[in-house]
């Protein structure tokens, strides 16, 4: 996984400076998605989660042309080690797997969100956002940061919380005119910026 930041307790980089590799072996520039709303979200690519990617798909398809950028990094830390063998996870399922079902949204190569090895844009992320009792620990797959068009993160939503209850935040960003308050007292845990 490439990175153009070069220290992650530098307060002077923003989510901009990151460059990481995308499932194809393209360079993905985080620059070029400035003034846009992003979504990013870690996500597994098996069977049994396509519903989760098609929501992901159809959010995507909805929005892009509006200025919604939805950004999926996949992840294998979350599944028993059957499903994650590497004779079962060839290095290029996930590039194959996005061209099986048709997903347009940029989807970068297979990593870590946790842990010593874990890419540079979940360390940030995860420093903008904690999760309930301030622990920074990403604890499923499908968890989603969302981030406004100035690039700051509005708010962090467990895997628990539907693409249906999110559409409203992602509205809100895309097209209120006054900047949106980023946390809501009522669905917020009172220990963090986190949407259950």
């Amino acid at each position: 996984m490439i990175s153009r930041v070069s220290s992650f307790f530098n307060n002077s980089y923003s989510l901009y400076d990151f460059t990481v590799e995308d499932c194809y072996g393209n360079i993905f520039d985080f620059s070029k998605l400035e003034d846009k709303v992003i979504l990013i979200v870690n996500i597994t690519i098996i069977d049994a989660f396509l519903e989760k990617i098609f929501e992901l798909q159809t959010l995507y398809d909805k929005y892009n042309k509006d200025g919604l950028e939805i950004i999926a990094f996949p992840t294998d830390q979350f599944l028993s080690p059957s499903l994650t063998n590497p004779q079962t996870l060839p290095s290029n399922s996930v590039s194959n797997f996005c061209q099986k079902y048709n997903i347009t949204f940029p989807v970068m190569e297979k990593c870590k969100v946790n842990g010593k090895n874990q890419v540079g844009v979940y360390r940030y992320l995860k420093a903008q956002k904690k999760g309930p009792l301030g622990l920074k620990l990403i604890k499923w797959n499908f968890e989603k940061f969302l981030i406004d068009k100035d690039g700051e993160v509005s708010g962090r939503f467990s895997s628990l919380y539907r693409l249906n209850k999110l559409e409203k935040n992602i509205k809100s960003l895309l097209f209120d005119k006054k900047k949106p308050r980023s946390v809501s007292s009522r669905t917020l845990n009172k220990y963090s910026n986190y949407y259950y």
